[in-house]
Order: C-alpha cells, then sequence, then structure tokens
C-alpha cells in the first residue's frame, strides 16, 4: 500500500462520504479518533491532537473486545461488523490508510435504520443485544435464497474495495454473471426449480472464488456480481472462463431432471481510474450485455 499525504487522504476519501452516516479518523494502537465527521478535518492529525477515545461511542464501558479496526491495523486488510451505540445498530468497515509517517483506519459508519434488525432490546442487558446482533450479521448481508451476499452488502463492500484497490495501486475486477434463458426454466420446470437453479449457479460461483480475497452477491433475479480483488483481466478472464465452461457441463438435477442451463459474464477491471460504484457496475454491465446479443454463453470484458 502506497504512502499518502494528509491532503492526498483527504481526496481519496471525499467521493465516498456521501455513502455513509459518519467517516471517522482512528489512532487504534491509542484508542483515539483523530477526526470525524462529513467534512474531514485533518489539521487534527497534523497537530497529533488527542480527540477523543474510539469506544466511547459504542457505551460499552471499555474497549472493544472485537475491535476491526486494530485487525485491520494489523493485518493490512478491511474488515466489516455490526456495533450498537446503546440506541441503534450501525455497520462499521475499517479500513487501513497508510500516511508517510503512520498508518490511521478510515472507519465508516452506516445506520441501520430497520428497526427489526434488532427488535425490542430495551429491557435487555447490552451483553445480549450485542449477541443477538452477532447472530443477525450473516443475515442482515445474505441472500436467503442462494445463501451468498445480498445487494445490501455490494453497496456496504464495493466501495471499500475500490478505494484499497486505487490507494493500493492494484487491480480490481468486476463481473456481473447471469443465467441465460432463465425465464424459459421457470416456465418449463415451475418456479420451484427455478430457485434450485439459484443455489446452485450461486455456489457454483462461490466455489469458484479465492475465499480469502473475492467475493459474490446475488445483485437481483438472475443476475450476480463477483468482485475479484488484486486481479488483472487476464487472471479474471482464465478464471471466469474456467467457471462458463463449468456451468455448462454441470449436471442440475431436479425431481429427476437434468437442467442444464448456460451463463453470460461481463467483466470491467479498475486501473489506475477514479469512478464511483454505479459506474463500475454499468460498465460490467455493459459487457454482460454484449455476451448476451453475441450470442450467450459467453464472456465479454473491456
Amino acid at each position: 500500500m502506497k504512502a499518502l499525504s494528509y491532503d492526498q487522504l483527504l481526496d481519496k476519501v471525499n467521493f465516498i462520504n456521501s455513502l455513509y452516516d459518519s467517516v471517522r479518523i482512528v489512532d487504534p494502537v491509542e484508542k483515539t479518533v483523530l477526526t470525524e465527521g462529513k467534512t474531514l478535518d485533518l489539521s487534527i492529525l497534523r497537530d497529533k491532537e488527542k480527540h477523543s477515545t474510539c469506544h466511547d461511542i459504542w457505551r460499552n464501558g471499555g474497549i472493544c473486545t472485537n475491535c476491526i479496526s486494530m485487525r485491520a491495523y494489523n493485518e493490512g486488510e478491511s474488515f466489516i461488523k455490526i456495533e450498537y451505540d446503546g440506541e441503534k445498530p450501525y455497520i462499521v468497515t475499517a479500513l487501513p490508510v497508510k500516511l508517510k509517517n503512520r498508518t490511521v483506519i478510515l472507519e465508516l459508519l452506516t445506520l441501520i435504520e430497520n428497526p427489526e434488525i434488532i427488535g425490542d432490546f430495551s429491557n435487555s442487558p447490552d451483553s445480549e443485544i450485542r449477541r443477538m446482533l452477532e447472530e443477525r450479521n450473516l443475515d442482515l448481508v445474505t441472500d436467503p435464497l442462494t445463501g451468498i451476499f445480498n445487494k445490501r452488502y455490494i453497496y456496504e463492500r464495493l466501495p471499500h474495495d475500490m478505494l484499497e484497490s486505487e490507494l493500493s495501486g492494484q487491480y480490481l475486477t468486476l463481473v456481473m454473471a447471469d443465467i441465460d434463458y432463465f425465464k424459459k426454466v421457470n416456465d418449463c420446470h415451475g418456479h420451484l426449480a427455478g430457485d434450485f437453479i439459484l443455489a446452485k449457479f450461486a455456489g457454483l460461483l462461490k466455489k469458484s472464488l479465492r475465499r480469502d480475497s473475492d467475493w459474490v452477491a446475488r445483485f437481483g433475479g438472475e443476475e450476480f456480481l463477483i468482485v475479484m480483488n488484486k486481479t488483472s483481466s487476464d487472471t479474471a478472464l482464465e478464471i471466469i472462463e474456467g467457471l462458463r465452461k463449468a456451468i455448462e457441463d454441470e449436471d442440475n438435477v431436479y425431481q429427476g431432471k437434468d437442467i442444464k442451463i448456460t451463463s453470460s459474464f461481463g467483466m470491467h477491471t479498475l486501473a489506475d481510474e477514479e469512478i464511483d460504484v454505479d459506474t463500475l457496475i454499468q460498465r460490467a454491465d455493459r459487457n454482460l450485455y454484449a455476451a448476451k446479443e453475441a450470442g450467450r454463453n459467453k464472456v465479454v470484458r473491456n
């Protein structure tokens, strides 16, 4: 990860400010909030002025036992968790950023506005609330049918991966995948068979990826999104071509019938460009459309 100046840090994170309810820069070693808010005041960083203790916001009476900012600091990777401030739950992402003379953590906080996520725990002890939140963490970002990540996770995770790609100077390849003629599966075999195919397809996508760096989510309907971190266009193409062939050859037996499917893929690789999440998705989706126009069961890249 290349080192940035304070001003460069501000320039790099400005484009994600509108996506979050709060943005904080934290020193996880000293447990100090260096600055926070929609507008990042880097004078606090320059003067090394102590602001507040990073865990004060969670009102847990001490240092967090699951400090993802410290994990991000030690391992040089980004981490996500759900936290609770005594009133409302938040999704928190910790992203390490290397400055010229130190490493700091960018904490991105998103309020979970759906009260059904935590229910009515007003009379429960904090430990019980936190346990319940931990159990529901996967439910929050998981598609119930396929068992992979959902669309909400895409917009929580993808901005971080894009920023990390830009800061580190490494490639990020995004792939949009679609089941060809999926409507025919539903029409010929029924919607339960369609659900079976969606789950089977998602499993094949997930199985093909590296667990430590890549991820897959259901974008909507029969369309899926794959993020391949630190992966060039050529490497991604080789992996996706192998996946396309595996899907074509796979036996999908449902109630005694083998439902054969094919799939189409659109790829776009980030390399030295600053674009937003929607633009990146649109570029991959445009290539997916081109793959379908070319006859389906193909991979098209930029």
